[in-house]
């Protein structure tokens, strides 16, 4: 990797560099994320469709069993079942309309939660 003297305010020396501002480079970031998932999505979807929906069906209820142990012991129980039941509705239409019916009645939810949450560490103020 180069190095410059140059100062980073001069455009045409990032520009020679090839640097990338912190908004590309986070775009860039899920870019390569989602190249990965699809590539993943790809291979999976090589196999015939019988042992792929076995292969699905398992993994994804695997995950969701393993998400209510862990409502019980610690653990993200709550993010580990919805990620089991994300892979799951990649090929079962009832997994799909599930995370549809979470998603529209998750959202109050999740409003009243970010709301608690920033009166909880908002600073007191003094009077």
């Amino acid at each position: 990797m180069e190095s410059s003297n140059t100062s980073p305010s001069d455009s045409s020396a990032n520009s020679t560099l090839g640097t990338i501002a912190p908004s590309n480079h986070q775009n860039s970031c899920w870019r390569g994320l989602r190249y990965r998932l699809r590539l993943s999505q790809r291979r999976i979807r090589m196999f015939p469709k019988p042992l792929r929906l076995i292969f699905i069906f398992c993994l994804g209820t695997g995950l969701i069993v393993s998400g209510i142990i862990m409502l019980v012991i610690p653990g993200p129980g709550i993010l580990t079942i919805l990620l089991g039941l994300s892979i799951l509705s990649t090929e079962f239409l009832w997994a799909a309309g599930v995370m549809k019916w979470i998603g529209r009645h998750g959202k109050p939810w999740l409003i009243w939660i970010n709301q608690c949450w920033r009166r909880m560490i908002e600073p007191q103020r003094v009077k």
